[in-house]
């Protein structure tokens, strides 16, 4: 036997829903006082996706608040110095890391990859640790006879402030190429 809910609770329901995803609701107090008037029940009928008060109004606040989530991107050089076999591995490559404002920016000039590979970055967030791995990947072709030395760099966007251990990584073998630990100030 389904149980018929009163219309004035799926309004209040949703208002609180509403409210909860614009943000509106700042104290834990509100969080309370609606949850305990809107009961779960209720949520659950007036919204499939509705997740129990306590966890949906406390988190969505404080994204509001901090909207400006990280963002990673990365750019790789075309093949700039060819070497001439694929045994060849100069040790010219260098790796710096640094702070800009509330972003780590990563260079590795020299990277030495094969030459028919389209080079990627990809980042690993486990904070405090941000593991950024270089990938050889082969969309249209097989690995050649070749190396290349290869510039990449990487920017992450947007961090909270604190203290971060960040780790290049060379995908393919795998090896740590380089540690270093930084630090966003407030």
């Amino acid at each position: 036997m389904d149980k018929k809910i009163p219309m004035s609770q799926r309004r209040t329901a949703t208002l609180y829903l509403l409210l909860c995803l614009a943000g509106l609701v700042l104290s834990p107090i509100s969080y309370k006082a609606i949850a305990w008037y809107a009961p779960r029940w209720a949520l659950a009928s007036a919204h499939p996706m509705a997740m129990p008060p306590a966890t949906q109004c406390t988190w969505l606040p404080s994204v509001m608040r901090n909207s400006s989530r990280p963002s990673f991107h990365y750019s790789v050089s075309g093949c700039e110095r060819p070497l001439r076999y694929a045994g060849h591995h100069s040790t010219g490559d260098e790796i710096h890391i640094w702070v800009e404002e509330k972003d780590i920016l990563m260079r590795h000039d020299g990277a030495i990859y094969n030459c028919c590979a389209v080079v990627m970055v990809t980042l690993e967030r486990q904070r405090p640790l941000l593991k950024l791995v270089e990938l050889e990947t082969y969309p249209t072709s097989e690995p050649c006879r070749c190396v290349c030395a290869w510039d990449i760099s990487a920017h992450i966007s947007n961090l909270a402030p604190g203290i971060y251990q960040v780790e290049v990584w060379n995908g393919m073998e795998p090896k740590l190429l380089a540690r270093v630990e930084v630090t966003i100030p407030n």
